[in-house]
């Protein structure tokens, strides 16, 4: 199953993320990332308004092994996920995550499956999810800390 995301649509519906603070979108790519990797790592692409992309120079890039999109300056993630989901070869195997009607529309007209964005948001900010970033070591513990302090100091 491939996931295309209105990025600022589950922006909007996350309690720990506001679409006002700049650094909104990395953080919804971070908890992509995460879901990603709690969900055997399935093709994801996340679509946001323009504006983000003149800081990247580019409106299409790949982060943390997600596609992401920004809307030219004349159009909006809603239009550009509207012709994502018309020119998906296997529309059956898109699941779109939106609240927006049009969008919904066009994922069913298509065949696509359809998940609102807040029942999304839920689901990306579940307790059941690891409190480390994927590949991420936990932090090491007291003793471990001394332990290297000890050597690289050249103590036995």
């Amino acid at each position: 199953m491939k996931y295309l995301i209105d990025g600022h649509n589950v922006i909007a519906r996350l309690s720990n993320i506001s679409l006002a603070d700049p650094h909104d979108e990395a953080k919804l790519i971070r908890l992509l990332a995460r879901w990603r990797w709690q969900h055997n790592n399935p093709p994801v692409t996340v679509v946001f308004d323009p504006g983000d992309f003149a800081v990247h120079g580019r409106r299409r890039t790949k982060r943390s092994g997600i596609s992401v999109r920004y809307a030219p300056y004349i159009s909006d993630a809603d239009a550009v996920l509207v012709r994502l989901i018309e020119k998906s070869r296997q529309p059956a195997q898109l699941t779109v995550v939106s609240s927006d009607r049009e969008v919904q529309s066009a994922a069913r007209r298509q065949g696509a499956h359809t998940i609102p964005a807040g029942a999304f948001a839920g689901e990306l900010t579940a307790p059941s999810a690891p409190e480390e970033e994927p590949g991420e070591e936990p932090p090491l513990s007291p003793e471990e800390v001394e332990a290297w302090l000890r050597l690289f100091n050249g103590e036995q």
